[in-house]
């Protein structure tokens, strides 16, 4: 395994804990704020609590959905960077190192699609095309007359429809 796979698997595997384990992390520090106002003999009212304990809620959620968008857009682009970059080579490069060269890349385009395939929802309509658009390139680079450009263009609007909605979601957090 090359020094860069390793790189790579070790990206994609601490964004995917840090979405994980964030969300905890952030719960257990508001939970431990809030227990200590309460121990050094604050008065909140049931009220104040209840607002307390939602806004932490709320500021955990926000923080984790956008570490999710950044995980998200992160693996599409590397997707696009690794598609455009093999198509590239089949179309180019004519000698022996060309079918290694690809082999590794198509390594590197269906690492990212696997890890966005993880990441979306797939009970929404948006995600599950983004996923399709997807797919349709990764199998397009064993067909010759792909079009790549267009495709290039199509998996970017749907990307920000999706990222553009999620956004949405976090700024409606705070």
């Amino acid at each position: 395994m090359s020094q860069q796979e390793i790189v790579q698997i070790l990206t994609a595997i601490t964004a995917v804990l840090a979405v994980i384990v964030g969300p905890f992390v952030a719960l257990r520090v508001a939970k431990r704020q809030s227990e200590t106002a309460l121990s050094v003999g604050s008065k909140q009212s049931d009220t104040s609590q209840s607002i307390a304990k939602l806004q932490a809620s709320t500021n955990v959620l926000s923080k984790n959905r956008q570490e999710w968008i950044n995980t998200l857009r992160n693996e599409i682009s590397e997707f696009l960077v690794c598609v455009i970059h093999a198509s590239t080579i089949s179309a180019i490069v004519k000698t022996e190192d060309r079918v290694t060269s690809i082999l590794e890349t198509m390594k590197d385009v269906l690492l990212h699609l696997s890890n966005a395939r993880l990441l979306i929802n797939p009970n929404e309509t948006d995600h599950k095309s983004l996923i399709a658009k997807m797919e349709e390139m990764y199998y397009g680079l064993k067909t010759p007359d792909y079009n790549f450009r267009q495709a290039e263009t199509e998996l970017t609007l749907l990307a920000q429809v999706v990222l553009k909605r999620e956004w949405e979601r976090v700024k409606s957090f705070t």
